[in-house]
């Protein structure tokens, strides 16, 4: 992982107060209008403790910057905003790490509970299963702020801001909330890397204290709430969860197939679930045969039950499959985006991007050949990401709820179609 570069504090805090008085005006507009802007910007750089204000300064930020915050929450009873790093025991010159931004009325109180396993089992969260899975886990809690004062709402909504501040400046939100709150011309090399899902900005909306309107209500009943903030806050928080479904972490995305699966289970889908994953595992493992057929232009596709895969041109094989042809087709899933991914121009961000088809077929010349194959075709992104949800042991139902995902319907015998009647590339 490599470092963030030296930052302009000021200039992502005003553009972040900015963009939050558009955004949120309902919630926010009395806090800016009664303290106004220049004097809310003094508050939140007058909260930081100085090892924050050192970090700041420095001309680039990377684990070894981090560590060296000094301030503990753990003993600290005041409100404030903590740092959570967490790595492996293990030294390397590019190691891998986490991190998360917080906020406490009493950063004491919030520690203990983050050092508590059964506080964990109770309170699942990605935040906690990121550090349960790691072995030789190492965590370090620092204190990045403090705000003093009694509790009330403008206390709440200025934590909120410092912490959306620190979370803009170590980039531990989602990329499309880093780019909807970071300036344009910032690079962004931790986007994506980190644990902070939801915005620091809703925090406290659903507790009572500050929003009696929404605890007595279902999130479903949320998502369809005729306050449109009610609503945006719902919108929200499921947009958060499903994104992970198309994270390039594996652990962010084995978090979101984990909660779909309990929910699903619960729902009484446990056999359907278990015969998907037997299904598609033996797929993996072992592949299928699969035929090839030439269509009208000469080109081959290999044809399985409803599936037509493009296969490259002879030209490009470099040898011949004739009409009828078995071959063995195997998809093969990597954790991270491969450059041999089957669609090619399928975004980092998509399931398919992690998707190859290795093939092994014995030409005319009798000769075994070993290729991958690969489309260029847009289109095939949305159906070939469903097909990773399926590959991965999620039934089609609850792939179909996640965005860029698209179902199929098998037509004219082998030709495939996209439900908007687009036909599948490659068909004949």
């Amino acid at each position: 992982m490599g470092c963030l570069r030296k930052i302009s504090a000021e200039t992502i805090l005003s553009h972040l107060l900015s963009r939050t008085n558009v955004l949120h005006q309902k919630r926010y507009g009395p806090f800016f209008e009664e303290y106004g802007m220049d004097r809310i910007e003094k508050m939140v750089f007058d909260a930081f403790t100085p090892g924050m204000q050192t970090i700041l300064d420095l001309d680039s930020i990377g684990l070894e910057e981090l560590m060296e915050i000094s301030g503990d929450p753990a003993i600290d009873k005041d409100a404030g905003i903590y740092l959570h790093i967490i790595t492996t025991t293990q030294s390397s010159l590019d190691q891998v790490f986490w991190l998360y931004v917080g906020q406490s009325f009493e950063l004491r109180e919030c520690i203990g509970d983050h050092n508590d396993p059964e506080y964990h089992r109770k309170h699942p969260s990605l935040h906690y299963k990121v550090g349960d899975s790691i072995d030789d886990v190492k965590s370090n809690f620092v204190k990045i702020a403090t705000v003093q004062g009694k509790q009330h709402r403008s206390m709440a909504y200025l934590l909120n801001i410092i912490e959306m501040f620190a979370c803009c400046i170590f980039q531990t939100l989602r990329p499309n909330d880093l780019e909807k709150y970071l300036p344009t011309n910032v690079p962004k090399p931790w986007a994506d890397q980190h644990l902070n899902l939801a915005l620091p900005l809703w925090q406290g909306f659903s507790d009572q204290a500050m929003d009696e309107t929404v605890v007595t209500r279902s999130f479903t009943e949320c998502l369809f709430s005729t306050d449109p903030l009610v609503r945006q806050w719902a919108e929200h928080l499921r947009d958060v969860f499903h994104s992970l479904s198309s994270s390039p972490d594996p652990k962010k995305r084995e978090y979101w197939r984990q909660l779909i699966m309990e929910n699903f289970v619960q729902t009484g889908h446990n056999a359907l679930m278990q015969k998907t994953e037997k299904k598609y595992g033996n797929y993996l493992r072992h592949g299928k045969e699969c035929t090839i057929r030439i269509n009208k232009q000469g080109h081959p596709t290999l044809c399985r039950g409803k599936y037509k895969l493009q296969v490259q041109s002879f030209n490009n094989l470099g040898f011949r499959l004739a009409q009828g042809q078995t071959v063995l087709v195997r998809p093969i899933l990597m954790d991270n985006p491969s450059p041999l991914r089957y669609v090619w121009k399928a975004s980092p961000g998509d399931p398919c991007s992690r998707l190859l088809f290795f093939v092994k077929a014995t030409a005319h010349d009798q000769k075994e050949h070993s290729f991958f194959l690969s489309s260029g075709s847009k289109q095939a992104i949305s159906y070939m990401n469903t097909f990773v949800d399926i590959l991965e042991g999620l039934p089609l139902e609850l792939s179909l709820q996640q965005p860029g995902r698209t179902s199929w319907k098998q037509v004219k015998g082998n030709s495939v179609y996209f439900e908007n009647n687009q036909k599948l590339h490659g068909t004949d």
